[in-house]
């Protein structure tokens, strides 16, 4: 059973190669020419040495160079993705720092200004604790004024009622 398979897969596969053999030669002949042409344009475009060394191992090693050629094209595509990446995280770096800048800057502005009405709420606290000491002290004085009027008035009140006491008993 194996035998009969390996007999068919051979079949199939000579069968392919003798059709499309003749198509497929000039193929790769007008790709190799192709891609090393390509080769030895960008050589001369990028100022490499050794160009002829470049087209010739392009020539005859022809297919190593598709996939470099493939990757070199996709890693500019990510480089450049990649440096699009990183210009808008500098970007947004630099941003987020000068945010970070203005508001230590404010907070510092705040500050000197949470300062300066501290220094101007002791002054008024101050002047008040004075204003108030001078009204205790003026209270004070009118209340020993008022106990001194008073008692004189007191004293004045007994005077007269020992002197109206003297008047009637003499009268």
């Amino acid at each position: 059973m194996l035998d009969q398979l390996a007999a068919g897969v051979a079949k199939i596969g000579q069968a392919g190669f003798d059709a499309h053999n003749g198509l497929s030669v000039w193929l790769l002949m007008f790709l190799q020419w192709g891609l090393a042409y390509y080769v030895y344009k960008d050589s001369l475009k990028r100022q490499v040495p050794y160009r002829t060394a470049w087209f010739i191992f392009t020539f005859i090693f022809w297919p190593v160079f598709f996939p470099y050629l493939y990757y070199r094209y996709h890693a500019k595509q990510r480089e450049a993705e990649m440096t699009n990446r990183a210009r808008l995280k500098f970007e947004h770096q630099k941003k987020m720092n000068e945010q970070a800048r203005r508001l230590r800057e404010e907070r510092r502005e705040w500050e000197k200004l949470r300062k300066i009405e501290m220094e101007k709420n002791r002054e008024t606290m101050a002047l008040l604790d004075e204003e108030q000491r001078k009204k205790a002290a003026e209270k004070e004085q009118r209340m020993r004024e008022l106990e001194e009027e008073r008692r004189l008035q007191e004293e004045a009140a007994a005077e007269i009622l020992r002197l109206r006491k003297n008047a009637q008993i003499k009268i």
